[in-house]
């Protein structure tokens, strides 16, 4: 048979509660469906179509479907009364067929009966196959088993008097709930939450209880019979504590005091460049970088600051990179170093002066001043608090003249000399021998 009947017989479960599927005659549509001869086409069997299964599922054949679960499963029972395996086989075999052609009633179909004279019929076979002094009522208990399912599965078992087996277990298996599993009531609050530690056969579920701690409680279980618990139960993720606090309070981050020290040294940064005049100068791109002072300038009176977008706040002993400002703030406990950075939408005529190391040749020097800025604070205790900022800021240290090329002192420019390799004797004998094979 295809794979698009069994997807098809599947879909009717859909049609039927939880709590009640008729398996038999389900188990039955399938085999009608193998069982004619005539709905052999292309090598498969097409004698039930589409259109009829989705029709089984309908209201307007609920009824006969239920009944005809019914015969079914008491044909089963009746059938093991004959001592026979293969006259077993054909009875029911027949009946089955018998009841699904009854239930789905295509037109013109030859056999008119209805489900009760079938299984009239069924058993009068019966009682021929066995003998008409035997009870067809006696039947004996059969000693057949069906196994268990190791795990999920669309298969449905059945014990030797046609009862399916597991059922419900397989049920709540196929969607999607497994052993240790969270689960929370719908609409319920995430953090009442169950942990499923045993689904029996007939798909009741036992719940044990999760505390707020995520651990299970031992002794708060209940159990919860398959219908109501898919109806009001859903999968939820588990509760997880988060095992870095309090060491990772915010009273213990670094990042918290790097992130305040930063704003801190940026307000200040804004607030110089508010305060201090600006210069009058020209910034030269080509052929090299310059910048001029377009008017002259006592000393003391030319000032820069270093107003930058690059900012690092370092807690170590870190060394401060060439070409860049470093500063330490005792106030706030912390060093800086302000990156150069200029770019079309933001000009600081301070990372375009020319950065010598020569004191002689310089007429700017870096020189600390310190900014005060009262408290934001709405705590009457500190409303009335300052909090300084020690910032860098290039100031001249000679006169400046017009056109002057600006330039600031910074004794640590050079680059540091790279420690060369020692070469060992084994390379300097060959190194020799080379030489003295290229003179001869």
């Amino acid at each position: 048979m295809s794979g698009s009947f069994f997807k098809n017989l599947a879909n009717l479960k859909s049609q039927f509660s939880t709590d009640y599927l008729p398996v038999n005659f389900i188990n039955a549509v399938a085999f009608a469906n193998a069982f004619a001869e005539d709905g052999v086409c292309d090598g498969f069997c097409r004698w039930i179509t589409k259109v009829e299964i989705t029709q089984l599922g309908g209201k307007e054949k609920r009824d006969a479907v239920c009944e005809a679960e019914l015969i079914i499963a008491r044909g089963r029972k009746l059938v093991q009364s004959v001592s026979d395996v293969a006259a077993q086989v054909t009875l029911l075999g027949q009946l089955k067929y018998d009841i699904v052609m009854a239930v789905i009633a295509r037109k013109n179909w030859d056999d008119t009966r209805t489900i009760d004279e079938i299984a009239a019929n069924f058993a009068k076979l019966v009682c021929e196959v066995r003998g008409a002094t035997e009870d067809v009522h006696d039947t004996a208990q059969s000693s057949i088993v069906p196994q268990e399912a190791e795990g999920p599965t669309n298969a449905i078992m059945y014990d030797a008097e046609g009862n399916s087996h597991e059922l419900g277990k397989n049920t709540l298996l196929n969607k999607g709930y497994k052993l240790k599993m969270s689960v929370m009531q719908y609409k319920g609050d995430k953090c009442i939450q169950w942990l499923i530690t045993k689904i029996d056969n007939d798909g009741a579920v036992t719940l044990n209880k999760i505390n707020i701690d995520g651990s299970a409680d031992v002794v708060a279980d209940r159990v919860v019979p398959l219908g109501p618990f898919i109806e009001s139960f859903r999968v939820c993720a588990r509760i997880e504590i988060n095992t870095t606090y309090p060491k990772a309070d915010p009273r213990n981050s670094g990042e918290l005091k790097n992130s305040v020290a930063k704003g801190k040294i940026m307000e200040a940064l804004k607030q110089l460049l508010v305060d201090v005049p600006p210069t009058i100068v020209m910034l030269m791109s080509a052929p090299e970088k310059k910048l001029l002072a377009l008017a002259p300038y006592a000393v003391g009176r030319f000032v820069l600051v270093p107003a930058t977008l690059s900012l690092d706040v370092v807690f170590n002993t870190k060394e401060c990179p060439r070409r860049s400002i470093e500063c330490k703030c005792e106030k706030l406990g912390v060093r800086y170093f302000l990156h150069p950075g200029n770019s079309k939408e933001f000009v600081n005529p301070f990372w375009h002066m020319k950065m010598v190391d020569n004191v002689d040749i310089a007429n700017m020097a870096l020189e600390k001043r310190t900014y005060y800025s009262k408290s934001p604070s709405t705590n009457e205790r500190n409303k009335n608090a300052t909090i300084a900022v020690d910032v860098m800021v290039a100031v001249n240290t000679s006169p400046i003249e017009m056109h002057t090329e600006i330039a600031l002192y910074m004794p640590n420019l050079k680059e540091p000399e790279k420690a060369k390799k020692p070469t060992t004797a084994l390379l300097d004998s060959k190194e020799k021998v080379m030489k003295k094979a290229r003179h001869a």
